[in-house]
């Protein structure tokens, strides 16, 4: 599959402009600036750059030279970064390639990012770096742009809707949500160990919330009292699918959104003190509407992490002594072809295709995670566990994006938000009853009444790069402190011993009780 890319002498030379770009936030591996210049087709669109990456000592995995969906290799782009392709194919190239080969087929392409590469040099990046650094927080700068990179990743901007007056800005009044659902169920493999079994009993996501916050010390002052927060929010009320737990998961995300809920108006970022009742109203309808996107991605986390991470280091350990015998399996990251037949042979085996071409689960299914010490796995089969426990992790780690804008009954019939070069968007339309309580001094019929707002809206999910495998050995390391850390929380809270091994005692009114409630799906 080819990649789109916008070669430098075919575009204005505004485009590189330092004052073209605004930036608008950044993660751990990139940095987003959004377009505020003056050329119509790229109104609305952003740009992300890959960000420098620490080199770390301890990787030794060595990777070969080799090129993929049609790019030429050079040894300018060797890159190191954890969540990106390291080798001499163009990081940014793969990425696009691989969100639309890999990833699309999985979840459906209708809500996968389309975008475009943009030839972009040096001393245009530093002069980005200079203009933009006051605007960067503190622990963030630490890492800054990585100048070697040839191409930026130009797309969307997802928090906005294009305008198709092209005298015109996009249109006031975009408000724009994104959530990290993160975790959507419990493990059930049975390559647990007997005494990691609370990661069968509770949520992932609050387990790891303990952890994170004895790592940081992060305090409050609750009615004079310090203490430590943690936030009500679990994922697996998010993926109920139940009003009621929708707007529990909702309600709980603004009130301690950490970085899994914000909240932009017109595309900038804006404090979640500005949300109503109504957008929650209209956040939870969306949510309820769109439930296949939220089921398939549930079930996508759970079939493709069916060993669970404890399961994934059983296999590395019978190839060899080492658990980190992947240095023999993968002499190098895996190339897109080896990407694309993982989610092949995971959809053979897990899928079905209706007449409509929807893919739904197969009951034949087996999720009962059965135990690596049972039967005789192969190298093939255990570079596909590798690679389907990988793509889980993306899953896991993902964002979406809901972009509402008020409309009209009138504008339901008329879509003409295709009209755009670069970018067409996917529109779609949703109406909630509000009451407008209006008071009249004569009382009548219509004081009641309840009326419909309607909206257009979008929904697209972001942040769906490939991991890499040099992560399996940080996965399970983090596991093992999560699971610990939780365990000595319920000892300490509860009052409660180790058990006879001098093991965190691991019955289930331990953990359960530490926690703040019973997590379930």
């Amino acid at each position: 599959m080819g990649t789109p890319i916008i070669n430098s002498d075919s575009v204005p030379s505004e485009l590189y402009q330092t004052s073209a770009w605004k930036y608008k936030g950044e993660g751990n591996a990139n940095i987003i600036l959004t377009y505020i210049g003056e050329l119509d087709d790229f109104k609305s669109t952003v740009i992300r750059l890959r960000k420098s990456e620490e080199k770390e000592k301890e990787d030794s995995l060595k990777i070969n030279n080799q090129t993929d969906s049609g790019v030429s290799s050079n040894k300018e782009d060797e890159h190191q970064d954890d969540s990106m392709q390291t080798s001499s194919v163009n990081p940014q190239a793969f990425t696009v390639s691989y969100i639309q080969g890999v990833i699309a087929p999985l979840i459906g392409a209708e809500y996968t990012s389309e975008s475009k590469l943009l030839q972009i040099t040096p001393a245009f990046l530093q002069a980005l770096s200079r203009s933009i650094f006051s605007h960067r927080t503190p622990d963030r700068v630490h890492k800054n742009i990585d100048f070697t990179q040839r191409y930026a990743i130009l797309s969307p901007d997802y928090t906005k809707f294009r305008s198709n007056n092209k005298q015109q800005e996009s249109p006031i009044n975009a408000i724009s949500i994104e959530i990290k659902p993160k975790w959507a169920f419990i493990p059930t493999s049975t390559n647990i160990a007997a005494s990691n079994l609370v990661k069968r009993e509770t949520c992932r996501y609050c387990m790891h919330q303990y952890y994170k916050h004895k790592k940081t010390q992060k305090h409050i002052i609750i009615d004079k009292q310090r203490t430590t927060i943690v936030t009500d929010y679990c994922p697996l009320d998010l993926f109920s699918l139940k009003k009621d737990r929708l707007r529990r998961a909702i309600g709980a995300l603004i009130s301690t959104p950490m970085n899994n809920f914000k909240l932009f108006v017109d595309g900038s970022s804006v404090d979640l003190a500005k949300i109503t009742e109504n957008l929650i109203t209209l956040l939870t309808a969306t949510i309820l509407k769109e439930h296949n996107l939220f089921s398939r991605l549930k079930h996508l986390q759970k079939t493709l992490d069916e060993l669970d991470i404890e399961g994934i280091m059983k296999l590395l350990s019978s190839q060899t002594s080492s658990s980190s015998s992947y240095t023999r399996l993968f002499v190098a990251e895996p190339s897109l072809e080896e990407w694309r037949t993982a989610a092949l042979r995971y959809l053979e085996r897990t899928e079905r295709r209706t007449d409509g071409g929807t893919l739904q689960s197969s009951n034949s299914y087996d999720n009962s995670g059965s135990s690596i010490e049972k039967q005789p796995i192969d190298e093939a089969e255990i570079k596909q566990r590798i690679l389907e426990f990988l793509l889980s992790t993306t899953f896991k780690d993902c964002s979406i994006i809901f972009t509402f804008q008020k409309t009209s009954l009138a504008e339901l019939s008329t879509n003409n938000d295709n009209d755009i070069t670069f970018f067409p968007e996917q529109v779609k339309y949703i109406s909630i009853p509000f009451s407008p309580n209006i008071k009249k001094h004569n009382s009548g019929n219509n004081s009641n009444q309840e009326h419909h707002q309607y909206y257009k809206y979008k929904t697209v999910i972001l942040d769906l790069d490939p991991k890499s495998i040099l992560k399996l050995d940080y996965y399970y390391d983090l596991d093992v402190k999560i699971v610990r850390n939780f365990l000595e929380y319920a000892e300490k809270e509860l009052g409660v011993e180790d058990d006879d091994n001098g093991e965190p005692n691991n019955n289930s009114h331990v953990f359960l009780g530490a926690n703040k409630r019973k997590c379930f799906e």
